[in-house]
């Protein structure tokens, strides 16, 4: 087979032929073909998928129905600008059914494939000239229902691709921008690709296009590798993980009263290019909290900041830090409030009417951890701890007697990351947050690799 102008390819294995698939793109006259190696390594047979897909500037493989052979995804620019997958109907690699995936992306530039929310499915990741980045959720796992999420903005990117840079068990994206010379990570923070924080990776990597992530230096964190056309190098840069920015919201307090709000204080260790502020919100309906205030960054008064005569509070505190050395730690804080009758209360009560859960302090941790509440009367205590997935990886249970408890948790064996609790007593039911973060936050150091020059 001769051919010109070919500008990817993509690999996959076929179970169900028996072989190496290699997908191969054409732009010229706008094939997409589909070449199975055998085993024999020697012997190719040529098969086309399409031969009227426009100008197509990237494709990849992946089983997007579920059905247990490799279906080729494509995008299409110029004249018609598709996201499109062609279904492997028999498994053969002979008979392809084509599907169009509706998308509001003009110009797509690059796609990938990845589980991006955990369920099961295989989503699509596009870019397109436009600058946008984002992704398509495979609804139902069928490749018929399909959901565009957004992730972030990038400057003309050439390419994307989904990785665990984080190392939280749940699969982040970087893409490289091309006019806007930098490679850039997006954080998927929750697990569900429907919240994203953005982090530089490089911002002087001239006419950047090409990013991949493997762990090219084997002490078990992955790496990522770029590409720059106008620099004509290829980097990787080194990722010691992984928190940057980390929010932790509490449950909500019930004052069990309209109250007046004083002041909120806190104590904390601040190492230098470490910060934690805070954000707070009241209501009288606890299932509508509302929107949360500006940043507090400073102890000081609530007078102006929450609707005196409000029941409820809530907070959400918020730890940053510019130094891969260090992280700022919370050591408690309080909300104090007065009942509009005159009487004095604290979210930290030391003798509440009734069970409530207090607080989990250190939170983020890197040991253990202790959680604080009250109970009214004696009562066997269970405290269930669930991962981001919300698999069990822990449990306690002990009988305790009135006044305020406290549970220290130390987990053994359990990666950094998001981990959720579930204290019963009784009738009662609590939940909680805490972060387990025993690594330096992030940070990239970036390698070269050699490269051939003309002289």
């Amino acid at each position: 087979m001769t051919s010109t102008s070919f500008n990817g390819t993509f690999i996959a294995n076929n179970q169900k032929a028996g072989g190496l698939k290699s997908v191969q793109k054409h732009n010229y006259p706008d094939n997409i073909y589909s070449n199975l190696f055998y085993s024999n390594g020697s012997n190719w047979v040529y098969h086309v998928v399409d031969n009227s897909h426009p100008s197509a500037p990237s494709i990849c493989s992946a089983d997007l129905d579920g059905d247990g052979d490799i279906d080729v995804i494509g995008a299409a620019r110029g004249t018609v600008n598709d996201l499109t997958w062609w279904e492997n109907i028999d498994g053969s690699g002979n008979n392809w059914t084509e599907h169009t995936i509706p998308s509001s992306i003009q110009q797509i530039s690059s796609v990938d494939t990845a589980d991006i929310n955990n369920d099961g499915y295989v989503d699509i990741l596009c870019t397109d000239t436009g600058d946008e980045v984002v992704w398509m959720e495979n609804v139902d796992g069928s490749g018929n229902n399909w959901t565009e999420h957004a992730i972030g903005y990038s400057n003309l990117p050439y390419d994307v691709y989904a990785a665990d840079v984080d190392g939280d068990q749940d699969l982040d994206v970087i893409a490289p921008a091309y006019d806007g010379d930098y490679i850039r990570w997006w954080e998927n923070t929750d697990g569900t690709g429907l919240n994203w924080y953005e982090h530089l990776i490089d911002d002087n990597f001239d006419g950047a296009t090409d990013v991949a992530v493997a762990d090219m230096d084997g002490d078990g964190d992955p790496d990522i590798i770029g590409a720059a056309h106008e620099d004509a190098d290829i980097a990787w840069w080194d990722v010691t993980c992984c928190i940057r920015t980390s929010e932790l919201v509490s449950s909500i307090i019930d004052t069990e009263a309209n109250v007046q709000w004083d002041s909120i204080t806190w104590n904390s260790t601040e190492p230098p290019e470490t910060s934690i502020y805070f954000q707070v919100r009241s209501s009288n309906d606890p299932m509508y909290m509302g929107s949360w205030s500006t940043d507090i960054t400073s102890p000081g008064s609530l007078e102006s900041v929450l609707n005196n005569g409000d029941q409820y509070v809530q907070y959400k505190v918020i730890l940053e830090t510019t130094d891969p050395n260090f992280s700022p730690v919370l050591e408690d804080v309080t909300i104090s409030w007065t009942e509009l009758v005159g009487i004095d209360h604290e979210n930290n009560l030391t003798n509440p009417a009734a069970f409530r859960l207090l607080s989990n302090h250190p939170n983020p941790f890197t040991t253990s951890t202790t959680i604080e509440y009250y109970l009214n009367i004696p009562q066997t205590v269970t405290i269930t701890f669930y991962n981001q997935f919300g698999k069990q990886v822990d449990k306690t249970e002990q009988k305790q007697s009135v006044g305020i408890q406290r549970v220290v948790w130390t987990p053994e064996n359990l990666a950094d990351g998001i981990y959720y609790f579930r204290l019963e007593a009784g009738e009662h039911v609590a939940s909680g947050k805490v972060v387990l973060a025993r690594q330096p936050p992030y940070y990239v150091q970036k390698m070269s690799l050699p490269w051939p020059h003309n002289s």
